[in-house]
């Protein structure tokens, strides 16, 4: 005779390998180990004195050169020559009074990124299972980086634009000119996405770009990177994964049928124009052709579908085979329930 809390832990137990047995990609990373760094150089700039900054200079070009001369040199227009010029160009910067409220919205926003870091390095974590040989990165770099970037990667590094997240409802947000800033980009501006963007920026760089060819292979070469972020956030909404609004995603699911149609009827498959496959693939108000409603990157969120739907049938297959996938085999496999 099972006893009733017998029966209980029995369920309990059932339940949790059904559960896990759901999600293929959320696997057990409790082993591995991430060696990551997190420094928030706008943060330590913004309180340090003009000697510290120049000491702090001389330390961050030792560490993350690559990325750092980018985002102050190119970004900021400010020189990192380690001398006095630095300090005083950091000292412009932050006398600025449209800098000096975006700090403020920063200081009020993200005093506390501990949650980032705990995502972030789980990501990672699950990057390495699936990619073991894979590079990661040294440092994840917190820059206020005056809209010039919201995350990119280097060889050895990511940086982050906090300022890109605070959000488009944020007063700062609303008083970005439109000419430069477009409606479209400033409703994607939401912390939500920020630990999404950073492991985009570096399956981008180190794992999975995507090719520059005819649409169809471009589609599946999309997928393949959106599908290695989801097996590094396996419990992040897909919504997140696809950087859209749950409502957009919600759009693009009910109409996959139709999308397809769409590109197939338009004999866009196995073309190579470049102007053409931007409406596609790239970020906008929505996606080329298709409804106001709709989406921008429907290109991408179809190549992803493909490679979900290739893989839900391929169980066996680990990521580092999958990216190795030819297009037209994960194509043929394609069907629309």
């Amino acid at each position: 005779m099972i006893h009733l809390h017998h029966l209980f832990s029995l369920l309990v137990l059932v339940f949790f390998v059904v559960s896990c047995g759901n999600n293929p990609l959320d696997v057990d990373v409790s082993a591995i180990k991430s060696d990551v760094k997190f420094v928030h150089v706008d943060s330590i700039y913004y309180s340090s004195s003009s000697k510290d900054r120049i000491k702090f200079n001389k330390s961050f070009l030792k560490s993350f050169n690559e990325l750092y001369r980018f985002t102050y040199e190119k970004g900021l227009k400010i020189n990192t020559k380690v001398d006095s010029t630095f300090s005083n160009q950091v000292n412009q910067f932050y006398k600025d009074p449209y800098i000096k409220e975006v700090e403020l919205e920063l200081k009020k926003s993200f005093s506390d990124l501990s949650n980032e870091k705990n995502q972030i390095q789980d990501a990672l974590k699950h990057l390495k299972y699936h990619f073991p040989k894979a590079k990661q990165p040294k440092h994840i770099v917190f820059f206020n980086a005056l809209f010039s970037y919201n995350a990119i990667a280097t060889n050895d590094d990511v940086g982050v634009g906090l300022e890109w997240y605070l959000g488009q409802s944020n007063k700062v947000i609303k008083k970005l000119p439109a000419q430069n800033v477009y409606e479209y980009m400033k409703q994607g501006m939401e912390r939500k996405f920020m630990v999404r963007d950073i492991v985009f920026q570096w399956v981008y760089a180190h794992i999975q770009a995507p090719t520059d060819a005819k649409f169809a292979e471009d589609m599946i070469s999309w997928g393949k990177l959106l599908y290695c972020i989801e097996a590094a956030m396996p419990t992040a909404e897909k919504a997140i994964i696809a950087r859209y609004s749950p409502e957009k995603y919600k759009w693009a699911e009910e109409n996959e049928k139709q999308i397809w149609s769409y590109f197939v009827d338009q004999k866009l498959l196995f073309k190579s124009d470049e102007m053409l496959k931007l409406g596609y693939f790239n970020e906008a108000p929505q996606t080329a052709g298709l409804p106001k409603e709709s989406p921008d990157r429907l290109g991408q969120f179809i190549g992803w579908r493909m490679v979900r739907k290739y893989m839900g049938s391929h169980s066996d297959l680990s990521l580092d085979q999958l990216v190795k996938v030819p297009f037209a085999e994960i194509m043929q496999t394609y069907k629309i329930d």
